[in-house]
């Protein structure tokens, strides 16, 4: 048979001249992404009264916090005292109720600051001229290498310069 004025050429065994088809990869988008990790305690911060009064106010920045804790399986511990001094600040019933929402949310570990005793803590007490809520806070994060979540961030390095402070 011929094609346009030429002789077909058709090989015996057409497999042997055949290329190889190259293989197909996966498209991109068919391979599942591994899952993220389960949270896990990352650590967490240490929050002052300006911190809590922030979420007493409902602020984007207590709503990010909040936020960020819950994604990364942080903790936020508030002191007690803090939390005394936060809700004084705003006595409003919507105020308390936003405070009592944080303190019973899985992310928040209350501590209570009649627990804090020994050498540090009075330490840090005299240096901080009595302020025993200030140095409550400083020895909270201490122990545990967190940073503290609060607008004195000035007056608490000033009891420890290592201090890492978040402004809130």
């Amino acid at each position: 048979m011929h094609l346009g004025g030429l002789p077909a050429r058709v090989p015996a065994d057409r497999a042997a001249r055949r290329r190889p088809v190259p293989q197909r990869r996966p498209a991109l988008h068919a391979v599942p992404d591994p899952e993220p990790p389960a949270p896990t305690a990352a650590g967490g911060w240490v929050l002052d009264v300006s911190a809590l009064v922030a979420f007493a106010d409902a602020t984007t920045y207590a709503a990010s916090v909040l936020a960020m804790a819950h994604r990364d399986g942080r903790i936020l511990l508030v002191p007690l005292p803090a939390l005394a001094v936060a809700a004084a600040r705003r006595p409003d019933p919507v105020s308390e109720r936003r405070l009592r929402d944080l303190i019973d949310g899985p992310a928040v570990v209350a501590v209570d600051g009649r627990l804090a005793r020994g050498r540090l803590f009075e330490r840090l007490v005299d240096r901080s001229g009595g302020d025993r809520l200030a140095a409550l806070v400083v020895l909270l994060a201490t122990e545990r290498n967190w940073p503290v979540l609060t607008e004195r961030g000035e007056s608490l390095r000033r009891l420890r310069p290592d201090l890492l402070v978040i402004p809130s």
